[in-house]
């Protein structure tokens, strides 16, 4: 996923919107060096190989956030439910 910041995206929104509808590039946008959001081909049919290992790898790397900021005796799934009763 090809990186794009906030300013540069203002610059080139329709070569950028142009290149996700046509070869299905995909874009994290960011403010000052830290992802903000996601540019991304809308989904039509099955997902290809590429986009599941993208989405397990992406969702590994959540995984991994949690388990780093956690105590050791709390799982993944302990730490989401408390975020969603925050919200």
């Amino acid at each position: 996923m090809e990186a794009v910041g906030v300013r540069d995206l203002k610059e080139r929104a329709s070569e950028i919107v142009r290149r996700v509808r046509e070869e299905h590039a995909s874009f994290a946008v960011t403010f000052r060096g830290e992802v903000v959001a996601r540019i991304v081909p809308e989904q039509r049919g099955r997902p290809t190989p590429e986009d599941l290992t993208e989405f397990w790898d992406e969702l590994d790397q959540v995984i991994a956030n949690i388990a780093e900021k956690a105590p050791a005796e709390t799982s993944a799934a302990d730490v989401m439910r408390d975020i969603r009763r925050e919200l």
